[in-house]
């Protein structure tokens, strides 16, 4: 299998699970605090800050960009590279880094722990979902949610905050949007399936994830640029099956950093 390179839409409490290869493959996420640096009257219904929030969902889910990100109060970082059609999403910590490269065909992990060379397993094949372990959590924020949301998700209730210092000093035109369950109705994404993280999305004018933060912790937006290259989405080494060793015994993966304990 051949994966041209790079937000659970199995499920956001797995972002708190984190990416773990073997006892950790990784999860991340970074902190909205702060003092608001604007005022700005929100939407008044929940109606109205669903439509908003669709509205810059729409666009961030069809944005390709690279974007580093900070995990609040570790020393993890969070870097991804974004299309439409694929991702990777790589969290490090010192000199260990795991990395996911997703697309139409499946999905890879791809553990780098010094003095030890890469390798990248085959974790999952086409629309399915990522094992917990080598699930880094974050990579279904940025393609499945923001999709589901544009879609208009239903089952979920969308009311807007004012926006952290730390956020609009990235982005001073963005917008916070905490998505909650509705108590009582079933979660659903208009033609997909899956749930879409409960949290807070913070997104600029042009739909750029800047600060995303979950019971798990929070993701800040460090810095950004434009569509990746062709070569960053590509795989280091080329994907091998995933030993059935390794598949029986989680034991026997390598132990990478996770964000989250």
């Amino acid at each position: 299998m051949t994966i041209n390179r790079p937000p659970r839409i199995t499920r956001l409490g797995t972002l708190a699970r984190g990416a773990a290869l073997g006892a950790a493959l990784l999860a991340a996420l970074a902190a909205c605090a702060g003092s608001p640096a604007q005022v700005r009257t929100a939407p008044s219904s929940p109606a109205a800050a669903a439509a908003a929030l669709a509205t810059r969902a729409h666009l961030g889910a069809g944005l390709s960009f690279t974007a580093t990100y900070a995990v609040s109060g570790t020393a993890t970082t969070v870097r991804v590279w974004v299309t439409p059609a694929v991702y990777r999403v790589e969290v490090s910590q010192g000199a260990n880094t795991a990395a996911l490269y997703g697309s139409a065909v499946g999905t890879a992990a791809c553990p780098e722990q010094t003095g030890l060379p890469t390798v990248c397993y085959v974790v999952a094949g086409p629309g399915k979902a990522v094992p917990a372990r080598f699930d880094a959590g974050i990579e279904h924020v940025f393609r499945r949610d923001l999709t589901a949301l544009a879609a208009g998700a239903r089952g979920f209730t969308v009311s807007e905050e004012q926006p952290a210092a730390a956020v609009t000093a990235v982005a001073p035109d963005a917008r916070c949007f905490t998505v909650a369950p509705t108590p009582g109705l079933p979660a659903l994404t208009e033609g997909l399936t899956g749930f879409v993280d409960p949290g807070t999305y913070c997104l600029s004018a042009a739909g750029l994830p800047v600060q995303l933060r979950f019971a798990s912790g929070t993701l800040t937006l460090v810095s950004h640029g434009g569509a990746p290259q062709e070569v960053a989405l590509r795989l280091p080494v080329p994907p091998q099956p995933l030993p059935a060793s390794l598949a029986a015994s989680p034991s026997a993966m390598p132990t990478l950093p996770k964000a989250f304990g």
